[in-house]
């Protein structure tokens, strides 16, 4: 196992990343809202969502920072917690495993950041009508970056703590399912611009073409 100290540090980090980002995209949608928006809000009032689904939302985004971010505290502590017999996941070649989980953090809170703010930039600080078909930044290469985002980090979490408190991150997974559902969406909204799209892009992972 890697040292209590440097599991507990990048913890913290990753953690408190994830929940800036979380503010901030909600921050870069009021900065970029569009003039129009105040005057559908009337309309908008129809589809505003109920508080379950608010505090749905608040556990779904709000769980990666508050479960890295104790057991970070844990083990800058008590200890009771972190790397403590009954809440370790034990696997062989731990340090390795533990290695990628850091890997996949790095990798996917920096394509969760990205996604955010073009989002917020360009699509939901939008009335739907004048919503663009997004195809800037990661979204060059693949459709879905936020949702691989929201794997990737749960299982960095998962990895990287081997312990029992981060196993309900694996809720994040179920973002396998969105795209699913979104999709036929975007083709009714965009056409052909969308279909031409999905040929070029892969859904989580870039199309390689050959030369």
């Amino acid at each position: 196992m890697l040292p209590v100290l440097l599991v507990s540090i990048l913890l913290a980090m990753c953690g408190v990343w994830w929940g800036l980002t979380v503010i901030a995209w909600i921050t870069w949608e009021k900065r970029f809202a569009s003039p129009t928006k105040s005057a559908d809000s009337l309309q908008a009032t129809e589809k505003k969502p109920s508080s379950k689904s608010k505090l749905i939302d608040a556990i779904e985004f709000g769980g990666p920072t508050v479960l890295a971010v104790g057991l970070a505290i844990d083990g800058f502590t008590a200890r009771t917690l972190l790397y403590a017999a009954g809440w370790s996941i034990p696997v062989p070649f731990s340090e390795g495993f533990q290695i990628l989980g850091t890997v996949l953090l790095f990798a996917g809170l920096p394509l969760f950041t990205a996604g955010a703010y073009l989002t917020g930039r360009y699509v939901y600080s939008r009335p739907p009508t004048d919503r663009p078909l997004l195809q800037k930044g990661p979204y060059r290469f693949i459709r879905h970056p936020i949702y691989l985002a929201f794997m990737l980090v749960a299982a960095g979490f998962i990895l990287l703590a081997l312990n029992l408190v981060m196993l309900p991150l694996a809720y994040m997974f179920t973002a396998t399912r969105y795209p699913k559902q979104e999709e036929p969406e975007l083709i009714k909204l965009y056409g052909d611009a969308y279909r031409e799209y999905q040929q070029r892009t892969g859904r989580f992972l870039p199309k390689f073409r050959r030369g």
